[in-house]
């Protein structure tokens, strides 16, 4: 019964879930610590384990060394970094990073970072509320019931 009310919880928060779109990510630069704080604000709901960092210090050195992320300037990370970070930290979960590389640069030439960035918030939602969806469904079917 845990187990349900755990997913139950987790249904619901996936409703209300909402990624920050370009406009909403911080306008003033911040520094290393403050990104890795905004980004596990938003993407806490996809690490089910607490005691696993999702991003840290290391992975966003790690990340400019591979020429992910550009560099900061004076320790300093612009909204385009966050951006970057937000999409990497959620795709590196389902391919690999020379997709993630090759498929956020593709997309950011051709209709620029903006709106690939925004695009990417749009069908994360879109597929977390289809997930969403399909979760309540097979809890119906198992328990008997819905009450999410």
């Amino acid at each position: 019964m845990k187990h349900n009310e755990e997913m139950n919880e987790w249904c619901r928060q996936l409703e209300h879930l909402h990624l920050p779109r370009w406009n909403e990510l911080p306008e003033l630069d911040l520094y290393m610590d403050q990104v890795v704080t905004f980004i596990e604000r938003y993407l806490g709901l996809f690490f089910a384990d607490k005691q696993e960092k999702m991003l840290t210090k290391s992975m966003v050195n790690n990340y400019v060394k591979l020429q992910l992320i550009p560099a900061p300037v004076k320790k300093q990370y612009s909204r385009r970094h966050v951006a970057l970070l937000i999409a990497i930290t959620v795709l590196k979960q389902i391919v690999t990073i020379k997709e993630v590389k090759d498929g956020i640069n593709n997309l950011a030439q051709v209709h620029g970072e903006k709106w690939a960035y925004n695009y990417f918030c749009e069908e994360m939602e879109n597929a977390l509320t289809l997930l969403q969806s399909c979760l309540k469904q097979k809890n119906a079917v198992l328990f008997g019931y819905i009450n999410i």
